[in-house]
């Protein structure tokens, strides 16, 4: 007989019980009534035996704790040894019986805490954002939106993607904004705001493989998913990004229990610390709404002074937040694409095919030393390594992440020589010193020669076929006198 079975069978036998008129102190089905009030109920996984459970806090509860609780609370230990030993076994009668059994959790905004499925109770973890009608206006809320929004577009477009999420959680948007901003302008002050808004209903990543991955919680459970940081490492990623966006139901898997399809109410808001391209869009994308870049509204001081001020724990600032939010009158479409087609999306789109985030984009190697990107930028018309290195505001360490680069490192080749290379995928060790000379060889002008093509040789040009290509030790290349020039 399977876990679910037998818990099926206890329950039904719990039902029986109760039907008998078993005869329970008064105190203990109190104790025990006041635990199913704290969140305390059996859960039953298709993997594991039926077990205590904090459907609050979501953790598991020893049965044994439990019981040692009540001997304190309710005083069973001063009691002579067959009276405790009575007591325990009524009360142990009312743990197994007394306290609801839901088999697993779903998660439905504005659906009742237990649902029926297939004949079981569900318990549905979706926390309701209540409007307490003692509702001020959140001044500090508003003027934090200023800080992180100096745009009045953006800002009033933000504002209705904010109060729609609380006042409509069930209707999930098909439009994801992106936000690029100085660091300390407040976003995540905002974001952290949010989440107590959304009672926790919130999660935050810094990396876009979190959502992407297969074993991803991001999209349960969840109505707001803030992507901090987020690069996508690849075509692969992104193109799994656009699949996560556009498609409602996914597979979920939870510990300890068999994958089944969900659907997810998840909104993603991507952040990036550059004016560079976090993720490269489609043409003709319509999933994205892309704010203007933002700087700091007064002064870096004084939104330090500003974050400094607003102080999440002031008592009733949350509560102020939620209802001002459900109180708003929302005329904002989360499937307007006309509103996304504003000056900063296309000037967003453009970068990720010129300048340095279309060279970063279109490098065609999986490795990249100074020297290689040195003949690259040569020929893209872009700024050598060094340069963009010293230039805290280029990002290009984040460029090259975003293009699927891992941090730089230092593999050896079977002599023991080390090389600085970027690596784009799962080289190693000689394989990545083989594919920086064929890298070499490869990036540099070729001239036509009668019947065959014949590579330029940096090291040893043919005699008769000499290109005037200067390259120092750095890989910098001056094409300005060659006819190959670009």
């Amino acid at each position: 007989m399977s876990a679910v079975e037998s818990l099926i069978d206890e329950q039904l036998a719990a039902d029986e019980f109760a039907d008998s008129g078993r005869d329970v102190p008064a105190e203990i089905r109190s104790w025990v009534a006041g635990k199913v009030a704290e969140g305390v109920v059996w859960r039953g996984d298709a993997m594991q035996k039926p077990y205590l459970w904090n459907r609050i806090s979501g953790r598991p509860i020893a049965r044994e704790m439990l019981e040692s609780l009540a001997v304190n609370d309710l005083g069973l230990r001063y009691l002579s040894a067959d009276s405790r030993k009575e007591a325990m076994g009524v009360l142990f009668n009312e743990v197994s019986y007394g306290i609801p059994v839901i088999f697993g959790t779903t998660f439905v905004p504005g659906g009742e805490r237990i649902i029926r499925e297939g004949g079981l109770d569900v318990l549905n973890t979706f926390e309701p954002m209540v409007n307490s009608a003692l509702c001020e206006i959140p001044k500090p809320f508003i003027k934090l939106l200023q800080h992180v929004f100096p745009d009045r577009y953006d800002r009033k477009w933000m504002l209705g993607w904010l109060a729609h999420m609380v006042q409509k959680p069930e209707e999930r948007p098909s439009i994801h904004p992106i936000v690029r901003k100085e660091m300390g302008t407040g976003l995540g002050l905002l974001m952290k705001t949010m989440r107590d808004v959304l009672n926790g209903m919130y999660k935050r990543v810094t990396d876009l493989r979190q959502i992407t991955d297969k074993n991803s919680n991001a999209l349960y459970q969840n109505i707001l998913c803030f992507a901090d940081e987020s690069k996508s490492y690849g075509m692969e990623t992104t193109i799994r990004l656009r699949a996560v966006e556009g498609d409602d139901d996914f597979a979920y898997r939870a510990l300890y229990e068999m994958p089944r399809m969900e659907r997810t109410y998840t909104r993603f808001l991507y952040s990036g610390n550059d004016k560079g391209v976090l993720f490269p869009l489609g043409d003709a994308d319509r999933r994205h709404y892309v704010c203007r870049y933002n700087d700091h509204l007064i002064s870096r001081e004084e939104s330090r002074a500003f974050g400094a001020e607003y102080d999440l724990q002031r008592p009733g600032l949350i509560s102020d937040i939620r209802d001002w939010l459900l109180g708003l009158e929302v005329t904002w479409n989360g499937h307007d694409v006309t509103a996304t087609e504003t000056e900063a999306k296309a000037e967003y789109m453009a970068m990720g095919m010129n300048g340095l985030s279309g060279a970063v984009t279109e490098y065609p190697y999986d490795v990249l030393t100074e020297r290689l990107w040195n003949i690259w930028a040569a020929l893209r018309g872009c700024r050598d390594y060094q340069e963009l290195m010293k230039d805290a505001g280029a990002h290009f360490e984040s460029k090259l992440f975003s293009a699927g680069f891992g941090k730089k490192k230092r593999p050896k080749n079977r002599e023991g020589k080390k090389i600085a290379v970027y690596i784009r995928g799962k080289l190693s060790g000689q394989a990545v010193h083989d594919a920086v000379a064929a890298a070499e060889t490869d990036i540099l002008p070729k001239k036509p020669v009668e019947g065959e093509d014949l590579l330029v040789n940096l090291e040893n040009p043919p005699v008769d076929e000499v290109v005037e290509l200067v390259v120092d030790d750095a890989g910098k290349v001056d094409l300005s006198a060659s006819e190959y020039s670009i």
